[in-house]
């Protein structure tokens, strides 16, 4: 069958056009199954190309309350402040094994605030997605191109990890993607009830391998791996 016929090369997306064809009634059962396996090669093929040219892996590292959030509504994280075992955790050895940091205009702008006097990443590579910054600074890099996209570059390109620093919406896009490969999360005694969420809602799903627990005081660090 010639299955070109039903596509418009000049207005839509190849993927998207074969998906939609499959869900449509322009085609019988045998038809279909072809057009999934297609599909199914063609989603196989970008995965061999992408881990082929994988150089390093990207982690998210942070701490989060114990009801999943990043911080308050208005960004304060005077819950977190003041926790038995803060000062304690495994930050110092991981921060050695990153030279790459990404992270979204909104936890730029706090980490500025939160650290006025200095630039608490001197020495390593800082990229800020942000719609509306432009160009750089001493310390970092704005980019206002694809996230996920950008990232893959970042990946085939020799280097230590590449930190996901943050937040939820800078997440989302590469957890679509599958493409965080590890998950380093510090848990907090405190349920804050509402706030910003690590992981906000997205059209995806990343299953797990557990790697490794340890406790630092009232801190409970866990660490994860992407299995797929």
């Amino acid at each position: 069958m010639n299955y070109f016929r039903y596509f418009k090369f000049t207005a839509h997306n190849l993927k998207t056009q074969l998906m939609t064809l499959v869900a449509s009634e322009q085609v019988n059962s045998q038809e279909r199954h072809n057009l999934i396996a297609i599909l199914l090669m063609e989603q196989l093929n970008h995965m061999e190309v992408y881990t082929m040219s994988k150089q390093r892996k990207t982690v998210f590292y942070g701490a989060i309350s114990l009801d999943g959030y990043l911080a308050r509504k208005n960004h304060l994280l005077d819950w977190l402040i003041g926790t038995e075992g803060e000062n304690d955790t495994s930050y110092p050895e991981f921060y050695e094994t990153v030279d790459t940091l990404i992270m979204g205009r909104k936890t730029y702008e706090q980490m500025l605030l939160l650290s006025p006097e200095e630039f608490p990443y001197k020495g390593k590579k800082c990229y800020v997605f942000s719609r509306t910054l432009t160009g750089s600074t001493e310390f970092v890099t704005f980019v206002n191109s694809d996230l996920a996209n950008f990232v893959k570059s970042l990946t085939s390109q020799t280097g230590k990890r590449i930190w996901i620093v943050g937040g939820g919406e800078v997440l989302k896009p590469l957890l679509e993607e599958k493409l965080v490969d590890e998950f380093i999360i510090q848990l907090t005694p405190v349920i804050i009830g509402n706030g910003i969420p690590l992981f906000v809602p997205g059209d995806y799903e990343n299953k797990l391998l557990l790697k490794d627990v340890k406790q630092y005081h009232q801190f409970v660090e866990v660490h994860y791996e992407q299995t797929e």
